[in-house]
């Protein structure tokens, strides 16, 4: 069917772009933080308009981000539908979909926090935290969980739960390098 393909081509589209624009996002965000990092150490001047950036360019991510979500959330079945016409599939992403939508911020954070990480000079903790909260916990959950209670709203909801406990350990390990390793840079 030819308006199937060009619903899947524009489906595409519409998705690759959202994903170009947070990939932009967060490859300033952290440039910006490695500019306070190594270039600004002098001027304190510098230093505070850098530091508003990176606030505005954050709340600003996470705003889009969840804005995104909202529309998935409110549009999910004409969204799924530029992949697949079919009722049952359509019915599928769209309960995936309104699930995991409003908890898109949390993703939001996680990569906000990771680029921070990264331009603090520590690219480790984020893959490790990723790492063990998106992979290990969700295949885990799955593995066993999964193996007790088959039914799909595990799989739908292990997504906001792991970006959650990601969001978490952020925050904590955030506030520790706030605290320990920031003074030392300023």
């Amino acid at each position: 069917n030819e308006n199937s393909s060009d619903a899947n081509a524009l489906g595409k589209e519409i998705l690759n772009y959202i994903a170009a624009v947070g990939f932009e996002m967060n490859r300033n965000f952290s440039a910006v933080l490695e500019a306070i990092n190594k270039g600004a150490e002098g001027s304190d001047g510098i230093r505070a308009l850098l530091e508003k950036v990176i606030k505005n360019q954050g709340e600003n991510t996470k705003a889009i981000i969840e804005a995104m979500g909202i529309i998935l959330f409110l549009f999910a079945p004409t969204i799924i539908a530029f992949f697949n016409n079919d009722p049952q599939v359509v019915a599928y992403g769209v309960g995936r979909a309104r699930t995991c939508g409003l908890f898109f911020m949390l993703v939001g954070y996680s990569h906000i926090a990771s680029a921070v990480c990264r331009g603090l000079g520590k690219p480790a903790a984020p893959m490790v935290i990723m790492l063990v909260c998106w992979c290990a916990v969700r295949v885990g959950v799955l593995f066993t969980i999964g193996q007790l209670f088959h039914n799909i709203l595990l799989a739908y909801w292990i997504y906001p739960i792991t970006w959650t406990l990601s969001t978490i350990v952020f925050y904590v390990y955030l506030k520790n390098v706030e605290k320990n390793v920031l003074p030392q840079i300023k």
